[in-house]
């Protein structure tokens, strides 16, 4: 503690000297493609030739289930042989770099197969069947979504991932062919968290993916975003309830930055109010949710597409939230009033420059289905949401050395490729600040319009300095201690 990570949001990427990151080596955008989604109605029907195979470095197709009896895993919906699978290797016809991940498990999957699955005289046998299906379908990796390991189970979870490992890692690769890779997702629990055993999992997966949503719904007692980039009014200082905590709580058990992927939902969840009149975070609620929306059908959920057009219609009324950085709509619908707390273009945008800045391995979308990809509903084209995400990653300032990322006297450090934060607040920096000190609006987050404009903040706190290319985004700066 004491020590303070400062996001700085600012145009840089035109700087002599400064590369840009292209397609080839920008960060992980992971994509989810669910395989029920195409059972959905209307716009919200989702299909493989929906997806937009340039707009993700990772498509994940989830799910598959274990066979308990086979010992190994096994797809599960009747189309897959001759349309989903068939379709996804398409998408890699169309991108070679696109890296098709298979999804085992899912938040319905039953535990009975992850215990089968982990036993000591199934797990290696289990491992080395996965590699063969992984290599049979043509998959480029594994994805391991238990959800989630307790006490009793702890140990199965391990054994689990290091047995996939020594698979992967003895597999004869052929020419042409690359190493597996094993990914697993975990919950931004703060209980949960030793359960993965998260210092001898960084020495065994590739990536660990941060589930960092559902920390409110309809289940809470009070109103509250379910994914705030920082924590929100009247959240306690010990909470845990944000993404930045999320990542922090898995960075400080051992896994390193460079390995964490930040979980974004393209999804919202709602609440029921006692008066529109009530609706602040942390304001009580009735304690109830709405009915499912049109297409989705899942009480208390919204997909962006579905949100959206509350915004659209001009009938209900958003708020963006200056500590949180998300925004919430709320509203009358069927004589009921509605609050929906969700992500769109803005807030999705600036928690990817989040994960750019900390020098994490990038970011992940739950789900593709849930974004606007028809571009028929919130008006911004097709995947407002993950074209933001690749907007700052296609503009994140690329580097080969901590010179590299220097903007008028002001450094920043090299991460893992990319331009990062260094630690350490430049806001005191007198050279470019004499007498601009900058009042904080709420705790660690300082507007950029307390200075004369946004070229002389530039100046004071150049480092990760793009965001402001992004027209729909005000330039902010946020002081994180860590």
């Amino acid at each position: 503690m004491g020590a303070s990570f400062v996001l700085r949001a600012l145009l840089c990427f035109f700087i002599s000297g400064m590369l840009v990151a292209t397609a080839e080596d920008k960060k992980m955008i992971a994509c989810y493609f669910t395989n029920w989604s195409q059972y959905r109605t209307g716009v919200g029907s989702f299909k493989t030739e929906h997806i937009d195979p340039h707009l993700c470095t990772h498509l994940f197709f989830a799910f598959a289930k274990i066979n308990e009896t086979r010992n190994t895993i096994e797809h599960i919906e009747w189309n897959y042989d001759t349309v989903l699978h068939p379709g996804i290797l398409k998408l890699k016809q169309a991108n070679p770099k696109l890296k098709l991940i298979l999804s085992v498990g899912g938040y319905n999957a039953a535990l009975s197969g992850w215990t089968s699955a982990s036993q000591m005289g199934n797990v290696n046998t289990f491992a080395n069947n996965v590699v063969s299906y992984l290599r049979r379908d043509q998959f480029d990796g594994v994805d391991i979504d238990w959800e989630v390991p307790d006490q009793t189970t702890k140990s199965g979870y391990f054994r689990l991932m290091k047995a996939l490992r020594s698979a992967i890692d003895k597999e004869q690769v052929g020419n042409g062919e690359e190493r597996l890779l094993l990914i697993t997702d975990v919950a931004a629990n703060k209980n949960k968290v030793q359960y993965y055993s998260p210092y001898q999992l960084a020495k065994v997966v590739d990536y660990v993916i941060v589930m960092a949503y559902d920390f409110y719904g309809s289940w809470s007692e009070v109103i509250g975003h379910h994914s705030p980039l920082f924590l929100q009014d009247k959240e306690p200082a010990d909470s845990f309830f944000s993404q930045h905590q999320g990542v922090e709580m898995w960075r400080q058990s051992g896994v390193p930055l460079d390995k964490l992927v930040l979980g974004l939902a393209a999804y919202g969840r709602s609440m029921l109010l006692t008066s529109t009149s009530v609706h602040r975070p942390g304001d009580r609620f009735t304690g109830k949710y709405p009915a499912g929306a049109p297409y989705t059908k899942e009480a208390g959920f919204y997909a962006y597409y579905e949100a959206c057009n509350f915004v659209k219609q001009g009938v209900w009324t958003e708020v963006y939230m200056p500590n949180a950085r998300v925004p919430y709509v709320y509203g009358t619908l069927n004589t009921q009033a509605v609050w929906i707390g969700y992500d769109n273009p803005k807030s999705i945008t600036e928690k990817s420059v989040y994960a750019v800045s900390r020098g994490m391995a990038g970011v992940m979308l739950w789900a593709l289905d849930f974004d606007d990809f028809t571009g028929t509903v919130c008006g911004n084209g097709k995947y407002p949401l993950l074209k933001a995400i690749n907007t700052v990653f296609d503009k994140a300032p690329k580097c080969s050395a901590d010179k590299d990322c220097e903007l008028e006297g002001v450094k920043g450090v090299c991460v893992a490729g990319f331009c990062g934060c260094a630690q350490g607040s430049y806001i005191s920096n007198k050279n470019f600040c004499t007498g601009k000190e900058l009042p904080a609006v709420s705790p660690g987050v300082y507007p950029s319009t307390s200075l004369d404009d946004d070229s002389h903040a530039a100046r004071c706190l150049a480092n990760v300095a793009w965001l402001s290319a992004l027209s729909f985004v005000s330039v902010f700066i946020v002081v994180v201690q860590f």
